[in-house]
């Protein structure tokens, strides 16, 4: 176990509220993906999580997607990240 609270694993009882799910997967993606705070926003309403910022490649803007894509109360995905330099990655070499 990495030590990081998947947002699929919930305690028993209601449903959590639209900003309670968003809080959670912009917790969960920047912590799981090692992003610095302001790299990516999830915004999350009636089942449809809304993706905005930038990832260093295209392949992990995907994963980025994959991972909120399989949290139970997501059905739908808006993907608008951009891949390319992140900000605090600016002028530091990879």
């Amino acid at each position: 176990m990495d030590g990081h609270q998947h947002p699929n694993r919930s305690a028993p009882g209601p449903a959590p509220a639209d900003t309670e799910i968003e809080a959670a997967l912009n917790d969960f993606i920047k912590r799981s993906m090692h992003l610095p705070s302001d790299a990516i926003c999830v915004e999350y309403s009636s089942g449809i999580a809304t993706l905005s910022g930038s990832v260093g490649s295209v392949s992990r803007a995907r994963a980025i997607e994959d991972l909120v894509r399989c949290h139970e109360r997501v059905d739908s995905v808006v993907s608008r990240l951009s891949a390319g330099v992140v900000p605090a990655a600016r002028g530091t070499a990879r």
